[in-house]
């Protein structure tokens, strides 16, 4: 049953990737553009942007909240990580040579994410670090994609469990035929 919609602000496409803060009332979003959005869902206003300056990339994509109020964004070429402040403190995968950097998840550790580019290649990161903990591409895209994980963890909902208590499951969905790759990663 629907029980609102907004009206937001947006750049260049619109209202793109979300994920609701802890408060349960913010939302934070992309656009495809150069800034992260949020809009307050109790008063139905937008707010200021998140981030103070320009994201570096050509586009925002994907974005997730982190438990400390950080945020990491799928931008382009790099991931990018702000401060709950909207600084940019970090960035991840400026030395790897990927197509464009779309998805990205927090892995249910809590202590790395995952993230995917437009030409299927799939990455983990150490948040801390920076490192990349995995690096595997499922083979062939052919213009479709995308990437879940089992039990992500977001800070807008209720914690998650991973069904066999400690490994995860990353889902990336490739092609307009349903190609679909599956990847299981056994924490030690």
């Amino acid at each position: 049953t629907l029980v609102g919609t907004f009206s937001v602000a947006t750049g260049p496409r619109g209202s793109d990737w979300i994920d609701l803060a802890a408060d349960q009332k913010t939302l934070y979003y992309t656009s495809e553009g150069n800034n992260i959005y949020r809009y307050d869902t109790s008063t139905s206003s937008q707010l200021a942007n998140f981030n103070v300056a320009a994201l570096p990339g050509s586009s925002a994509f994907a974005l997730r909240i982190l438990a400390n109020g950080n945020v990491l964004v799928a931008d382009s070429s790099v991931i990018v990580e702000l401060d709950s402040s909207g600084n940019q403190i970090k960035t991840y995968g400026s030395t790897l040579r990927v197509g464009t950097f779309f998805a990205l998840n927090i892995d249910p550790n809590g202590t790395s994410f995952w993230t995917a580019d437009i030409t299927g290649h799939v990455y983990e990161f150490d948040i801390a670090t920076g490192a990349v903990l995995e690096n595997w591409s499922p083979g062939a895209n052919n213009g479709s994609y995308g990437l879940a994980v089992a039990g992500e963890l977001t800070v807008g909902g209720p914690p998650q469990t991973v069904p066999d208590g400690g490994s995860t499951l990353v889902l990336l969905g490739m092609g307009s035929a349903g190609l679909l790759a599956l990847r299981r990663k056994l924490q030690a």
